[in-house]
């Protein structure tokens, strides 16, 4: 699982692009990645650009991507984007677990708490 925290932006999405090429470096890519979007405050077309490169990445891959606890201003943009019909979003986390039919979450190491991507170690 992968949660952000304060803003998605040109400044931060570095953060993201790490965590993701983290992901895909181990060569097993998990069935399922679940991003909580919780603390996200914030997100430009810099971070939703980033979100479609990941979605796209994973989808070849055959992994499936779902976006959680998406906070109504970020939700407002990933609708006018597209986003949403795109990435299946779910109210919480826990349902966005509970909706897994195959695959296992997002293994990461844990992480700090600072702005940006949070890794969660958590298996399915």
């Amino acid at each position: 699982m992968l949660r952000f925290r304060g803003e998605l932006d040109f400044e931060s999405v570095v953060q993201f692009q790490e965590a993701a090429a983290a992901l895909f470096a181990g060569g097993a890519v998990p069935g399922l990645v679940v991003v909580d979007c919780a603390g996200l405050e914030f997100c430009d077309s810099s971070g939703i650009s980033e979100l479609v490169r990941f979605y796209l990445r994973l989808t070849d891959t055959g992994s499936r991507l779902r976006m959680s606890a998406v906070p109504a201003s970020v939700a407002r943009a990933f609708e006018l984007t597209g986003l949403d019909r795109a990435i299946p979003v779910y109210d919480s986390t826990g349902a966005a677990l509970a909706d897994v039919t195959q695959g296992n979450a997002c293994a990461y190491p844990g992480a700090g708490e600072e702005d940006g991507v949070v890794r969660e170690g958590r298996t399915g």
